[in-house]
């Protein structure tokens, strides 16, 4: 597979393939998520990025259910091991694929509360309907990015932060998870 890393997060990458149509967005092992923590491999930080991404696949698979709804968000094409492209870089099962967004189309994507006023207002709509779709994932739909060229012509992405969410803290806290936060966190893997 050709691939060409086009974007970088604080959980993931994102790799553009399939001759730039879509992209993978690849879950890596050395996070930003854990900055200010000395990094060592740990089965509960997996955990909890296991959780995120599982998190975040779930929130484009109820949008594609909406047929309103589906109309903002790139198609989603399903999971992909991103160790399979670089195993000491990504984390093993922890990738998705969906529809690169063009820019020459929608744009360059933007986060949602650095929209200009006039922005949010357009999308603000919608974005409470996605918030309402997702609410049973505890989502932080503001976190999302936008990809804004008009009030008619904008996509969402990046539904991966919750709202609440102890793990990370509790995990730098006591340098590892309690077993409840271990199965609440893979419970939302299932």
């Amino acid at each position: 597979m050709k691939y060409k890393i086009i974007g970088s997060g604080v959980f993931s990458e994102i790799i553009e393939i399939d001759d730039g149509k879509k992209v993978l967005k690849a879950f890596k092992r050395d996070n930003k998520m854990f900055e200010g923590m000395e990094y060592t491999p740990c089965k509960d930080r997996e955990l909890i990025l296991k959780a995120v991404c599982f998190t975040e696949m779930k929130a484009y698979q109820i949008l594609h259910e909406d047929k309103e709804l589906s109309r903002y968000i790139p198609h989603f094409y399903g999971t992909y091991n991103p160790a399979l492209i670089d195993e000491t870089a990504y984390i093993q099962d922890l990738g998705f694929i969906i529809e690169k967004i063009k820019k020459e189309q929608f744009g360059t994507d933007i986060k949602f509360n650095a929209l200009s006023q006039t922005q949010k207002i357009a999308v603000q709509p919608i974005l409470l309907e996605i918030s309402e779709k997702l609410r049973p994932l505890n989502i932080e739909s503001e976190d999302a990015c936008c990809f804004y060229t008009n009030q008619d012509n904008f996509r969402f992405i990046d539904f991966a932060l919750w709202k609440f969410s102890p793990y990370v803290e509790e995990l730098e806290r006591h340098g590892e998870l309690s077993e409840k936060s271990k199965k609440a966190l893979e419970l939302l893997c299932t």
